[in-house]
């Protein structure tokens, strides 16, 4: 007879919750863990920085070609892939906003809309209708936000933008124009999630028993 150990490995194998699409989803945070840490080093030779910030943002396509390709895609890798993501934007903000002058607006609202509309994100995907009217991929919205040019675009900004905010870090200047693209982008993409998602989240309740 199997043990219990062997029996949960192969539990959590058929659950396709270990994959190397997922692998390759967890390698972006101590990645970036050590790209916070040696900053001050990485900083004299700036192209090494930016190479290290843009593989951040180029493994995040990565992972999921690879869950295509080997037919390992899971409602689990998402959630990791989304969460891995926030940890990472919202850790860069953190940094900008401890180790620069930029103005705490920006983080505060990167934020608040990283929390609003990924719940709602997440609310409105448990919902059957919802990941169907989602399969169509045929409305702005959906090429707002989900297109492979949009995620694209929006990735190569954000490497663009944090490698250059760290780089020269010292000038407001620069530090404010890239900070005030991308939470502009930011913003109207959230907005779009918010007007996908309102049919799925904005009605009544289910009347529970006290």
């Amino acid at each position: 007879m199997k043990s219990e150990k062997v029996k949960m490995k192969e539990k959590i194998f058929n659950l396709k919750v270990v994959n190397l699409a997922n692998a390759i989803t967890l390698l972006r945070i101590p990645l970036f863990l050590f790209l916070i840490q040696r900053l001050e080093v990485l900083r004299l030779n700036p192209l090494l920085l930016s190479v290290f910030v843009c593989a951040l943002f180029a493994i995040d396509g990565l992972d999921g070609w690879v869950a295509r390709i080997f037919h390992k895609e899971t409602l689990f890798g998402g959630f990791l892939d989304l969460a891995t993501d926030r940890i990472i934007e919202v850790g860069f903000w953190l940094y900008l906003l401890l180790n620069t002058e930029i103005s705490f607006i920006f983080p505060a609202l990167i934020i608040v809309r990283v929390f609003m509309v990924d719940i709602m994100a997440l609310s409105a995907y448990n919902k059957g209708d919802y990941r169907k009217e989602k399969l169509k991929k045929n409305n702005l919205h959906n090429n707002i936000t989900y297109s492979k040019s949009s995620r694209a675009f929006y990735g190569t900004l954000k490497a663009i933008s944090f490698s250059f905010m760290l780089i020269y870090y010292q000038n407001l200047y620069l530090l404010n124009i890239f900070a005030i693209i991308l939470v502009t982008i930011s913003l109207i993409r959230g907005f779009s999630k918010i007007v996908e998602f309102r049919k799925f989240i904005f009605e009544p309740a289910p009347i529970r028993d006290l």
